[in-house]
């Protein structure tokens, strides 16, 4: 398992991303396989409809059916990577898996530009993925201002409610016409970048499967506190649009976390608004 360098760091905080690769095993992607594909039974169950020209189904992992993917938010070493990379307190507040149809996925950000607190995403394609095939595509330093401001201001955020031959935003740019960085992974690589970083995917096929985990820094301001409640906001947002069969934290997760090293965790949670006062028993710890 390669270490984070300097360098690694470096190039993170610059360019806003960075791939590490086999941080999976190959028997731990078999593990995980088996509970996405449980995972994306009962979510047709739920409903079978995919959400806008991404065509997408997504689905918490936070619950006892999955045991293996519901402890990546504290897998070892995905969470000794983020922590080097973070430089800080942090805590996850969503695992998620995703699975994609439509043949691309609009330039957008993860996070408004307005929003103060520092969170990455963390990423795992089940698929081997490039650039004609729905691999990832970032814009380098775009999370950083005055670029990230820039690009809002310019029109480049695309429309997901359409098809991709009525693709529309204001820049009048297609996808491919942005020039971009673009990823080549393959299953266990991980890719982690700043949700502040505009990305976007072209050339994907059908049943394209990603699991993802979203982690924060612990806010040290005010205007940080304000943006991450903003950020739970948002999240159970997009949790309502695209119809999660089910809510993104069960009790299973939350008595795991409570018994484990990282218990303060659910303090931070419970604190920005991500779980609910009667998710968790009792209050905060």
């Amino acid at each position: 398992m390669k270490n984070i360098t300097h360098a690694d760091k470096q190039f993170f905080e610059m360019f806003g991303f960075l791939i590490i690769r086999n941080v999976l095993s190959r028997p731990e992607i078999k593990l995980i396989e088996k509970e996405y594909d449980y995972g994306f039974k009962k979510t047709l169950e739920h409903h079978s409809n995919g959400f806008g020209m991404r065509k997408q189904f997504n689905w918490s992992n936070l619950n006892e059916m999955c045991p293996n993917l519901c402890s990546l938010p504290y897998q070892k070493n995905i969470l000794r990577i983020v922590k080097t990379l973070m430089s800080h307190k942090i805590f996850p507040y969503l695992c998620n898996s995703n699975n994609f149809n439509g043949p691309a996925t609009e330039w957008h950000t993860d996070q408004a530009a307005n929003t103060d607190c520092f969170a990455v995403k963390v990423a795992f394609y089940l698929d081997e993925l490039d650039e004609n095939s729905g691999g990832l595509r970032f814009l380098p330093c775009s999370h950083r201002e005055p670029l990230n401001s820039d690009l809002w201001d310019f029109g480049l955020h695309g429309s997901n409610e359409t098809d991709i031959k009525d693709y529309q935003s204001k820049s009048g740019l297609e996808i491919d016409q942005v020039p971009s960085y673009y990823c080549r992974t393959n299953p266990g690589d991980m890719v982690i970048f700043n949700l502040k970083i505009w990305h976007s995917s072209l050339g994907g096929q059908k049943n394209r499967r990603n699991v993802t985990i979203n982690y924060s820094k612990y806010p040290e301001t005010e205007s940080e506190s304000e943006s991450l409640k903003e950020l739970a906001i948002q999240s159970k947002q997009t949790m309502k649009r695209l119809n999660f069969p089910a809510p993104q934290f069960s009790n299973y997760w939350i008595e795991q976390v409570k018994i484990s090293p990282h218990h303060e965790w659910l303090n931070s949670l419970y604190e920005f608004g991500f779980i609910e006062n009667n998710y968790l028993k009792g209050g905060p710890m």
